[in-house]
């Protein structure tokens, strides 16, 4: 029940934002049409939407890692993708209208974004609705969803028009070498690429059935881009708006040699390349927002909020980056009641079996004891339900989860062995899992922080 309430959690957090979003882009038109600041009208309904369409992507990705038993948390399901891709553009457009709003600059930009966003919103209410493209979270197949095309296209036209008729508005983009307004352009066009590629695989089965992209495309391509944008986040915080290299180099000082320090650590002791690069550039970003933070006056809520929102992005891709590239899997293993096994460093002892019944289901409960390193950490208790009456053939695995500061033991209970003799079981070792809820909530908390201010005034 309460895995089906995060369920339902998640829903509504999309849907509402969703429909937030319709708002940024109607007052961006409005803005051209008639030659208007649209920024700070549009700026509290954008990052007020922003903020929930990351608090249902975050519940979408708890409650498939706490249900779904297959040790993760993010498939590259198109549903759980056409959520993603608006929040990275509007993630882009919070960049941009911020220089918009300083330097006069990214007109032109910031116009795309708001029409690209509200596009992507449609294509996703499109994608869940259509049926069209196969997912574990898509509606049955409905001709209706096709009117999500006609309103894309209609959005598409509008917006091209209006710019045609005022492009004059746009003015250009004046950048200075290394400055942060360069540096702002650089994290939306890598924002964007990533958008790219995640769309090309998102609609690639729809375009060739025959065809579909699978992790491995999505990994290749998106933990690059995400180390990517750490280091420029990273830089960016160091660096003021005109380009000064040698205030730059003065605060960053600290964080570059924490950075190889770290990244040497690493390398010494586990002799992973990957790691020791990921590591070192983790820290030298994470360093250069506290820097910054400890410089800033801590009243500037909008600069604050938006420092918790990064230092949150890099926890997140460290958490990514650790559970993505590093866990352990032991698929199918069979036990029986007695057995002690041992699985990379932990140990599994079967104790026991048992069966429950209640008016709705038959409960199969096993009782494991989890080792590592001969010391014992803890206990858990995989079940599966079998419903009775007219769903008798629903059978339900619960996930059991032993949560340590670096790493979650995740178990999920297949099939039975015998009459009660034992079981198949799935078990995940998840390195640095936590960082990613932690990273996800910080996230959530800046942007919450940034609006403070604005709603303080009205």
């Amino acid at each position: 029940k309460t895995h089906t309430k995060f369920a339902v959690r998640y829903s509504y957090a999309r849907c509402f934002c969703f429909l937030r979003f319709v708002i940024p882009f109607a007052i961006a038109v409005a803005g051209w049409i008639y030659r208007e600041d649209w920024i700070k009208r549009a700026r509290n309904y954008l990052i007020f939407s922003w903020i929930f369409l990351s608090i249902g992507i975050f519940l979408g990705a708890w409650w498939a890692y706490k249900t779904l038993g297959w040790g993760g948390y993010w498939a590259w399901d198109p549903v759980e993708n056409a959520s993603l891709l608006p929040w990275l553009t509007a993630s882009a457009l919070i960049h941009g209208i911020m220089v918009e709003e300083r330097r006069k600059s990214f007109k032109n930009l910031n116009f795309f974004l708001a029409t690209v966003t509200f596009n992507l919103i449609v294509l996703a209410a499109f994608i869940t609705r259509s049926g069209i493209i196969s997912s574990v979270h898509a509606f049955a197949e409905n001709p209706t969803g096709y009117a999500y095309l006609t309103l894309i296209a209609v959005a598409s036209i509008l917006a091209f028009a209006v710019w045609l008729k005022r492009r004059s508005y746009g003015g250009e983009i004046k950048l200075n070498n290394l400055s942060r307004e360069m540096l702002i352009l650089i994290n939306i066009l890598i924002l964007l690429l990533s958008t790219l590629t995640i769309l090309i695989g998102t609609l690639t089965p729809l375009l060739n059935p025959d065809i579909s992209l699978h992790r491995e495309y999505y990994d290749r391509l998106e933990i690059p881009l995400g180390t990517a944008l750490v280091v420029v986040l990273g830089i960016c915080a160091a660096l003021n708006w005109i380009g000064d290299r040698k205030l730059f180099f003065r605060r960053s000082r600290t964080a570059i040699i924490c950075g190889i320090v770290a990244g040497v650590a690493v390398y010494v002791a586990f002799r992973i390349d990957i790691a020791s690069l990921g590591v070192g550039i983790f820290v030298f970003s994470l360093l250069n927002h506290l820097q910054d933070i400890r410089l800033r006056d801590l009243a500037n809520r909008r600069k604050i909020g938006g420092y918790i929102v990064h230092i949150g992005i890099i926890l997140l891709f460290i958490g990514v980056m650790g559970s993505w590239l590093y866990e352990e899997s032991y698929n199918n293993v069979g036990m029986k009641v007695g057995d002690r096994i041992a699985l990379g460093s932990i140990e599994l002892e079967f104790l026991d079996m048992k069966l429950y019944e209640d008016p709705e289901k038959y409960t199969i409960a096993s009782k494991i004891n989890v080792y590592e390193n001969g010391k014992f950490q803890g206990v858990l208790e995989p079940k599966q339900l079998f419903y009775k009456l007219n769903r008798q053939d629903r059978v339900v695995s619960t996930v059991e989860i032993l949560s340590q500061p670096s790493k979650d033991i995740y178990i999920a209970m297949g099939g039975m062995i015998g009459h009660f003799e034992g079981a198949h079981f799935e078990v995940y070792i998840v390195p640095l899992i936590s960082f990613v809820w932690i990273g996800s909530i910080l996230m959530m908390i800046g942007g919450s922080y940034t609006l403070i201010p604005r709603i303080l005034r009205k």
